[in-house]
């Protein structure tokens, strides 16, 4: 199966990744293949927005209870 032509794909604009700190090979991934919907049981991805709860965050962003480190 080729996965990227099998599933319902989010691909991600740059706009929306920029200020993530990724590294090229990723960025340029999550741009050209994206990521799946969701993997299930307990693996969601999120959509390609800059909602709080639902766009790509940093964790710190959504639980601003944690050190910067994990940002």
């Amino acid at each position: 199966m080729i996965w990227h032509n099998e599933l319902d794909i989010v691909k991600y604009s740059s706009n929306i990744l920029e200020g993530l700190n990724l590294n090229q090979e990723t960025f340029q991934f999550l741009i050209d293949y994206g990521l799946p919907e969701d993997s299930a049981p307990f693996l969601p991805f999120v959509a390609n927005n800059r909602e709080r709860y639902e766009g790509i965050n940093p964790k710190t962003r959504r639980y601003d209870f944690l050190p910067l480190d994990f940002s």
